[in-house]
């Protein structure tokens, strides 16, 4: 359910998010001001989903503020956490047929507020700037890359090592989008949806942090953790702290 709608993003905030999105990087202020025109600003309260799977829908959305968790049903009825997106960040569709339906649930996961282009406007811009398209089709082979090293990690990783990966990951995003002011922001997820990104069990997820809260390399709750020695994390997430 969308919040009210007063409460959406200012045009400034609005444009400056939208040049720090990669399909409109190199584009002028006057060029991002036409975009802005075309896109359509809603306020989201924590935990409300913005989009449902299933749901027939190809509109792109940008993340200008809070942060929104992708999830998608596993064979077994768990959901699965496949990404996290902050600030500037972007998810959907861009350009695809206006009979697609989305592979995956998005939720915020705190107040937020979203951007949307619909899919008509999303391919309008695509024959309008062929930069953009240009940057979309890099996006997906960098998507492509990246789906082939979560697979080259859950093949040869061990689960220490992906765990302290995925915190890392997470704890660079909420650091570059000044989600937190604190020096070690907290990551507000669950021991089962970093289980789900990293490629194992809540109950592995628990053992590794246990021990490493022990040593004071992070600090968690239940729903959250806070990276408190980034260098050993690195460690551990290279291999060099294991053992």
């Amino acid at each position: 359910m969308i919040t009210d709608q007063s409460h959406a993003c200012t045009t400034s905030e609005r444009l400056n998010v939208l040049s720090q999105v990669p399909f409109f990087a190199g584009l002028s202020a006057s060029e991002l001001d036409g975009i802005n025109g075309r896109t359509r600003a809603t306020w989201h309260g924590d935990g409300e989903a913005i989009y449902r799977v299933g749901e027939s829908g190809s509109c792109l959305f940008v993340v200008a503020a809070g942060a929104v968790k992708l999830v998608r049903p596993s064979g077994s009825g768990q959901s699965v956490l496949l990404e996290v997106i902050t600030p500037g960040g972007s998810f959907g569709a861009l350009g695809s047929s206006a009979a697609s339906c989305y592979g995956e649930t998005a939720r915020s996961m705190a107040d937020s507020c979203i951007l949307s282009l619909t899919g008509a406007d999303a391919r309008l811009i695509l024959r309008m700037y062929p930069s953009v398209a240009l940057a979309a089709l890099d996006d997906l082979a960098h998507r492509l890359e990246k789906s082939h090293q979560v697979i080259r990690q859950l093949s040869a990783d061990t689960v220490e090592q992906r765990v302290a990966a995925t915190l890392l990951r997470l704890d660079e995003k909420l650091r570059q989008c000044g989600m937190s002011e604190a020096d070690h922001p907290r990551i507000p997820l669950s021991r089962g949806e970093l289980a789900s990104m990293s490629g194992t069990t809540a109950e592995s997820v628990s053992r590794v942090m246990s021990q490493w809260r022990a040593r004071r390399i992070i600090l968690s709750g239940r729903r959250w953790t806070t990276v408190t020695d980034h260098d050993a994390l690195t460690g551990m997430a290279s291999g060099a702290g294991l053992g």
